[in-house]
């Protein structure tokens, strides 16, 4: 039966959630890069100015928050903490690749509450 539901293929989520750090990476990278080819043209607006500001706020806070979590939790952190340091607002990816599956695993140990399961 060509052409219905059961047909087609199923889809790779996996490559759904790889865009989900990726392209915010990706545009935040560009502006910057954009910024510094041509300044003047970016520094008149009203809007893209404030963003620059919370982007170099952003980045390195959220590089500490990384770079803390990755000591703290992983077996082996230099390897996290190479790519975080390295690449530009490396922390959204320890966040969608490493910190949401750890705290996940965490509530499937513990429960929906968060506090250890009665036996």
């Amino acid at each position: 039966m060509q052409g219905t539901i059961r047909s087609l293929p199923p889809r790779n989520y996996r490559s759904l959630q790889i865009l989900a750090w990726l392209i915010p990476i990706l545009v935040a990278s560009t502006l910057f890069l954009a910024v510094c080819l041509n300044p003047a043209a970016f520094m008149k607006d009203r809007v893209f100015f404030p963003l620059l500001i919370i982007y170099g706020l952003i980045a390195p806070v959220g590089g500490f928050w990384a770079i803390y979590q990755s000591i703290r939790y992983e077996k082996y952190p230099w390897k996290c903490v190479a790519i975080i340091v390295f690449v530009p607002l490396g922390f959204i990816w320890y966040y969608f690749e490493k910190y949401r599956k750890r705290v996940a695993q965490a509530e499937d140990l513990h429960g929906a509450g968060g506090a250890p399961l009665s036996q």
